[in-house]
């Protein structure tokens, strides 16, 4: 899903130690967090740097991101807001979706529910300094409200070869 390009932070290339988590330790993540046997390939690794106010809005990852992996590099950095019964957007959604505002957690979550229903219910994750999360990134709508404090995140995603049937896509 691609609301529009709305958000507001800044994004780096991966450079070299990204790069090796990428193609090593990162990639033996995935596949534990996969839990199925599957071979996962590197697919897309990045920082996004957030300063106060920034935010990624509701978003689906990219096709090639069955697996997303995103570790903290910053402390006080805002949670992650998993939307696991959004489920795809249509039009509709979208439309629904652009008439919101970027409003601090609380509010978006609120917002979420009035709008959306149970659909808008979200699970927010702490994202902690030194931590890495795993969620199925092109399956489970997400989002990151704005940011109190500046801070930083890589993101590195990963494909599966061939999907495990019972794994969320």
């Amino acid at each position: 899903m691609a609301v529009n390009n709305r958000g507001r932070c800044y994004v780096s290339g991966p450079g070299s130690a990204l790069t090796t988590y990428h193609r090593g330790l990162g990639r033996e993540h995935a596949k534990l967090f996969a839990n199925c046997g599957s071979d996962v390939l590197p697919t897309r690794a990045a920082y996004l740097y957030y300063e106060r106010n920034h935010y990624s809005f509701l978003h689906h990852d990219a096709a090639s991101a069955h697996i997303t992996l995103i570790t903290g590099l910053s402390e006080k950095l805002s949670p992650l807001l998993l939307f696991p019964n959004f489920g795809r957007a249509s039009q509709a959604d979208i439309d629904e979706l652009n008439q919101i505002p970027n409003e601090p957690l609380d509010g978006f979550c609120r917002i979420m529910m009035e709008v959306f229903g149970d659909r808008g219910l979200s699970i927010q994750v702490p994202v902690t300094f030194g931590v890495t999360l795993a969620l199925p990134g092109r399956a489970i709508a997400h989002a990151r409200t704005a940011q109190s404090h500046h801070g930083a995140i890589a993101t590195t995603c990963y494909s599966f070869i061939t999907p495990p049937e019972d794994f969320l896509l």
